[in-house]
């Protein structure tokens, strides 16, 4: 794989290494420190189904419900999916895309693919579509933005999400919809506005093995046939290769990640990891009142 002239023309905190496998950017949710988060167990878990080298780039961007603003943290964090997908795109032209997104992180993810949300949340331009060709799959857990009966959901869910997608916005997700699946399921408190922070818990349990098989499809059906990496059985004893890069200056140094990291913390999880304190979760509820008066005024 070439790498592009203008990764020489970056600066050092932005410097880029082409992966030769697959590059996956992962948005972490809510309340959850710098780094890939809950949703860094799938490309974990890539690494352990294929032979292709799994680079894993953290997102950086606030993660925040009150400093800042959620509204400010998913406008920055849709910012940055936007500028890492057009950074690598840039640099590595031949390169390979996934991104992996866990409740804030979903919803700033599909704010770079789809143009933002709407419904009171800072106007994001989408991506233009030749942006996104080297773009193979898009996976999201607990998205607040959720919009139910489109044709990339997956999960039980029949509700749309609190801060729930304008049709504008959902009318460029269905351009490529069969490159996103979008886990939501019923009771869930955020993207199907029910009561249950449990079920916002527990995506990553129970829907990580079709997440990493809806990933590998696609990147090996986008991929070279003569290049594409043979999928290894889960319980084989290679060693995979895994790596863990920053996005921006702000992100922890390269590490090597491990294929069998521990499993996440709720402590760690996105918005309902403090819903045990009711004042937390009438802030965060209470945004969607804030930003039904904003729609409204």
């Amino acid at each position: 794989m070439r790498p592009s002239p203008l990764a020489a023309l970056l600066p050092p905190a932005m410097a880029l290494s082409c992966s030769p496998g697959l590059y996956v950017l992962v948005a972490r949710g809510t309340f959850e420190p710098p780094g890939p988060g809950s949703a860094g167990l799938i490309p974990q878990a890539l690494a352990n189904r294929t032979s292709a080298n799994i680079t894993t780039a953290p997102i950086d961007y606030p993660a925040s419900l009150t400093d800042p603003a959620y509204t400010q943290s998913v406008q920055e964090g849709g910012h940055a999916v936007h500028d890492a997908i057009v950074n690598y795109a840039s640099a590595c032209p031949d390169g390979k895309m996934a991104i992996v997104g866990y409740s804030q992180g979903a919803q700033i993810s599909l704010d770079a693919i789809c143009g933002g949300s709407g419904n009171g949340f800072s106007l994001i331009d989408a991506l233009p579509s030749q942006k996104l060709d080297n773009v193979v799959a898009i996976v999201l857990f607990g998205d607040p933005s959720h919009v139910a009966n489109t044709t990339y959901d997956r999960g039980t869910s029949t509700n749309d999400g609190i801060f729930s997608r304008d049709s504008k916005s959902i009318s460029v997700c269905n351009q490529y919809s069969s490159r996103i699946v979008s886990y939501c399921d019923s009771g869930d408190v955020y993207c199907d506005s029910g009561n249950s922070n449990a079920v916002h818990h527990g995506y990553l349990a129970n829907y990580t093995d079709a997440a990493v098989d809806f990933i590998l499809d696609r990147f090996h059906a986008a991929s070279n046939s003569s290049a594409a990496p043979s999928p290894l059985p889960t319980t084989s004893s290679s060693s995979p290769s895994s790596t863990v890069l920053p996005v921006s200056s702000s992100t922890a140094p390269a590490t090597s990640s491990s294929s069998s990291g521990p499993a996440p913390s709720k402590s760690g999880l996105p918005v309902v990891s403090l819903a045990c304190s009711n004042s937390v979760t009438l802030v965060y509820l209470g945004l969607a009142s804030v930003v039904a008066a904003l729609v409204l005024a």
